[in-house]
């Protein structure tokens, strides 16, 4: 019999949460919409998946669990109720940077449907001090933005009458945060809560192999190497351990959402995401972000390191046994940096960054609840709702399974990624590896360095630990044809403990850095002054495409790059036509008979020799007093027309026919030679900026990466 006033009194639900938890004197009545009425003395699978109303607080009501939080429901809140075939569904991102979701339900017990509840609590936390990230805990959340704060599905017979379905489903719900909130559900019960807090937690990971690329100094190298990696390497694993742990505690400020699913008699599932973007308008103050309690500690099982290396490329993982300390400094440095330092702004990358850009519901942690000893499993829920979660699993009660949002983020974001330089240059692998050096590279790459030629000397290896010019191709892209695979120009300089050389870096970004970008470089320099600053170009072959044919307009890029950066102002009186003079005069001399150079037209790939260059020449531009530097900067600016004369031919034959090997001895001859002088004549930072200037186009990524004592700064440009 229908009955024309269904109202749920909670006063009236004997040993419910609902009733004994409730700390206001008055009664609190919930009424459902009079749609109810329509399925009242029916089973309640005739509602299902028709019926949803509704839900009136004709009285408010306050309730307090043990842990602390409080819940109240205002006469103004928004609840609803709805019968379903299924539970409410949950769409939750896996991969806390992607926006593809997954559909999350209840599991149903056969023969049951769902009365899902929706009450728009606000929650009063048990954080000692709200908004900030030294308490942990639930701060609370504000009702009123149109997403419930609470949602509560219970499965109930489907032959069961529609009104006392829905008084057993409230009659069922849990509190979340009370101890005995997980152990309590109904098997197939499944509860999201919203809520803003902090939680502290203790993480392992294990580091593992990313990608692997090939460089090599030109397009005809890039491509046998290619050709060698496809047929000889396998694809890493990042799943695949590379004997590399870190460890670390840290605590996150969030908008959260917890999602419980009670699947068996003995096992729950604890969802802790990221609140969906849309449900976040609310917010009691807390301001979202992460902050490491204690920094990463690493340690590395070389025999692991090299059984993953060697999976990979057959051999030569011994040998980077040698480079296990830097490698290992530089997983705690990427750790600390992918998390955020406490202190540091980290600006482009980690994790607080990451969330920023997801829009979705994002999974941050899965735990699996073993309910086979329910002291344990309440213990485990009561740290939880305190947000200590190291000690939640620690208790035992909580589990976290492996691949949740953030581990796997993680993980994928920090893996040791292979870099095989020269794989052109040995006949075999074995041979390979017999002759390549490891090093680790500023970025955390682990490298491998075949030594070719000039590339062996002492003064070369100088040179390349601060700048390097080279191709780079990425090996998973070798399925296929190998010629047609896209190869980039990088370039990366690094400057240790050089001020005034890494301020000068900082100044040729000007084209490419955001401001925010730029002023936190300028501020680690301040901060760090003995610290390591690294910048690296990564140009496509659209990018480079765009360089002009014409020399003279790439000599003045280089000029103008040499004055603005390194402060020559005595250049500014110079122009093209006096380099092609000095050029012709460098390589025939002059005619003595009509005192013109012998040579008609300047041919930039000879330097000749400049002592051919009379001292008028220089008397005549007001140089006199400074010959050697412009000599110097006159070679140095042809070898950068020659990069730039086969950059433009490897972007217009589509990179099938041209090599740079000359090229990339020459400017490596510059560089080694240059680096090791002052810095008003170091040409590698006016060359790079001379090559953004020519090359810029959309900036496609940019990413900074501060460290305690490294300052990581790498752009892609398209």
């Amino acid at each position: 019999m229908a009955d024309p006033d269904f109202i749920i009194d909670v006063t009236q639900l004997a040993g419910s949460d609902l009733q004994e938890l409730l700390t206001t004197d008055a009664k609190t009545l919930l009424k459902p919409g009079k749609e109810v009425n329509l399925y009242l003395g029916q089973p309640v699978r005739a509602a299902a998946d028709k019926l949803a109303t509704a839900l009136t607080i004709g009285a408010p009501g306050s309730w307090k669990t043990s842990t602390g939080v409080g819940f109240t429901l205002k006469a103004s809140a928004t609840c609803k109720i709805a019968v379903g075939s299924k539970s409410t569904c949950f769409k939750v991102a896996k991969a806390i940077d992607s926006s593809d979701t997954e559909d999350t339900y209840g599991q149903t017990p056969a023969g049951n449907v769902y009365v899902n509840i929706d009450l728009d609590f606000d929650i009063q936390g048990n954080l000692s001090v709200s908004g900030t990230v030294g308490a942990v805990g639930i701060g609370g959340k504000t009702s009123g933005k149109g997403a419930a704060t609470f949602t509560y599905c219970h499965p109930v017979p489907s032959d069961t009458e529609t009104g006392v379905a829905i008084r057993a489903a409230f009659q069922a719900l849990k509190f979340p945060f009370r101890p005995d909130s997980v152990t309590g559900m109904a098997v197939g019960a499944i509860a999201s809560v919203k809520f803003d807090g902090t939680f502290s937690l203790e993480l392992d990971l294990t580091y593992g192999l990313g990608k692997y690329t090939v460089a090599a100094p030109g397009i005809s190298a890039i491509r046998q190497s290619l050709t060698v990696g496809a047929t000889k390497f396998n694809a890493p694993d990042v799943s695949v351990s590379a004997g590399v742990k870190a460890a670390f505690t840290y605590k996150h400020t969030e908008h959260f959402e917890a999602i419980v699913s009670r699947a068996s008699t003995n096992q729950a599932t604890l969802l802790l995401s990221r609140s969906a973007a849309n449900e976040t308008d609310e917010s009691l103050g807390i301001t979202a972000g992460v902050s490491l309690v204690n920094p990463p500690t690493a340690s590395t099982d070389t025999a692991k390191l090299a059984s993953a290396i060697n999976g990979v490329t057959g051999s030569g993982g011994e040998k980077a046994a040698g480079a296990a300390g830097a490698l290992q400094a530089s997983a705690v440095s990427k750790s600390s940096s992918w998390l955020g330092s406490s202190g540091i702004d980290i600006g482009t990358v980690g994790l607080t960054a990451t969330l920023a850009q997801q829009k979705s519901r994002a999974l941050l942690y899965e735990f699996s609840a073993d309910l086979t000893n329910p002291a344990i499993a309440e213990q485990s829920w009561s740290a939880f709702a305190k947000g200590d979660l190291q000690s939640a699993m620690r208790i035992g009660g909580l589990t976290l399974l492996p691949g949740s949002g953030v581990s796997n983020c993680m993980q994928r974001s920090t893996a040791i990624h292979l870099q095989f330089f020269n794989l052109f240059a040995a006949t075999d692998t074995t041979t390979y590896f017999q002759n390549t050096y490891v090093s680790v590279a500023p970025d955390g790459s682990l490298r491998y360095s075949f030594d070719i030629g000039k590339e062996g000397d002492v003064q070369i290896q100088k040179a390349l630990q601060k700048t390097r010019f080279h191709f780079i191709a990425s090996g998973a892209d070798t399925e296929g044809d190998v010629g047609a695979v896209e190869i980039d120009l990088h370039v990366e300089m690094t400057e240790p403990g050089q001020p005034r050389v890494s301020g000068l870096i900082v100044d040729s970004l000007a084209t490419v850095a955001t401001a925010r970008e730029e002023a936190l470089l300028r501020q680690f320099l301040h901060d760090t002054p003995k610290g390591t600053l690294c910048v690296q170009y990564d140009y496509a072959p659209t990018a480079y495409s765009k360089i002009q044919t014409q020399d003279a307009l790439n000599w003045q890029a280089f000029q103008s790059a040499a004055i603005n950066l390194l402060g020559l102002s005595f250049l500014s009186g110079l122009s093209y036509d006096d380099w092609a003079l000095f050029n012709r005069i460098s390589i025939d001399g002059i005619d003595p008979n009509s005192g013109q150079p012998r040579r008609p037209a300047p041919d930039r790939t000879q330097s000749g020799n400049p002592a051919n260059v009379p001292p008028s020449f220089y008397a005549a531009r007001n140089l006199a007093n400074q010959v050697n530097a412009t000599q110097y900067f006159f070679l140095a600016s042809a070898q950068f027309m020659n990069l730039c004369s086969d950059l433009i031919t490897l972007a217009n034959t589509e990179l099938k026919s041209a090599d740079t090997h000359q090229t990339w001895d020459e400017l490596i001859d510059n560089v080694s030679q240059l680096v090791q002088h002052d810095v008003n004549t170091d040409w590698s930072v006016p060359a790079a900026n001379a090559l953004l200037s020519l090359c810029i186009g959309p900036v496609e990524t940019s990413t900074l990466q501060l460290q305690k004592d490294k300052a990581i700064y790498t752009v892609m440009l398209t």
